[in-house]
């Protein structure tokens, strides 16, 4: 998970969010997603999911398992198949 904060903050830069809109997606404080950012803490498995889901992005690449950042169901959905 070593990549992961690093990989929040470029997603939150790239949706052009701020740290309080971050919080506020994840349901913690702010001091509790700045640590995130910073590599602190992580969050519980079902906020990442959430996040993930909520943001277009897949867990794996947030955890920098995979560097495919979309959701598959985005792809699929963009080939004209109902997912």
């Amino acid at each position: 998970m070593y990549c992961f904060n690093k990989r929040l903050k470029i997603l939150r830069e790239t949706k052009k969010m701020t740290q309080p809109e971050m919080a506020n997606l994840f349901s913690v404080s702010l001091r509790s997603y700045q640590r995130y950012e910073h590599g602190d803490r992580v969050p519980k498995l079902y906020a990442l999911y959430h996040v993930a889901n909520c943001l277009s992005v897949s867990v794996d690449w947030l955890l920098g398992l995979s560097d495919k950042m979309k959701l598959l169901k985005v792809i699929i959905k963009g080939r004209g198949i109902d997912a």
